[in-house]
């Protein structure tokens, strides 16, 4: 909570990491600071995509809290059915899944493909890609990433490397992989 700021419509970490958005998925309830961050957030122009809370997750308070969380949650969601809210430099899109989001906010994804788990990092002059099986399951087939270059494959237990023939279609990269069953992820 301490640690997301904005810069140029990006969530910012100290470390550099940025995000384009911040995906709220099925959150019923929340802290009160939690909601109070959020605000600042987005007045300061980040996007978060999701509903609102129903309600706080804490007794502490009573009901000057709870009246000023409502405030809150009203000046971000506003009883906004659906679709895009303008809060201060920002935007908050609710009652719609993550891809109807992008697509309302014309990012392209990714990743195209199904069936793999994926994480994608930026950094001078590369893009790189964490991907993996399913727990429990194997995964073999295309994936297109937004990025250009050559691919490599690393093997994060050997830490051997190879090539891997890739085909360029636009602003995306083809490449077949062929990943064995994956065990406990930990996030």
């Amino acid at each position: 909570m301490h640690r997301l700021s904005v810069r140029d419509g990006r969530l910012v970490t100290p470390e550099g990491l940025s995000y384009r958005l911040l995906w709220m998925p099925d959150t019923e309830r929340m802290l009160p600071a939690t909601v109070k961050k959020l605000l600042a957030l987005v007045e300061a122009g980040a996007i978060v995509v999701g509903n609102a809370p129903k309600g706080m997750a804490t007794l502490s308070g009573g009901e000057t809290a709870e009246q000023a969380f409502q405030q809150v949650v009203r000046q971000l969601w506003c009883d906004q059915p659906t679709g895009v809210r303008t809060v201060g430099k920002g935007k908050v899109l609710a009652n719609c899944t993550l891809e109807e989001a992008l697509r309302t906010l014309q990012v392209k994804p990714d990743v195209k493909g199904e069936g793999a788990l994926w994480t994608h990092r930026q950094t001078a002059g590369a893009d790189w890609y964490f991907v993996c099986a399913p727990i429990g399951k194997a995964f073999q087939g295309t994936l297109a990433f937004r990025a250009g270059g050559s691919v490599e494959l690393w093997d994060p237990v050997t830490g051997e490397s190879r090539a891997l023939p890739a085909t360029s279609q636009g602003d995306y990269t083809q490449v077949e992989l062929s990943l064995p069953e994956a065990g406990a992820c930990f996030v």
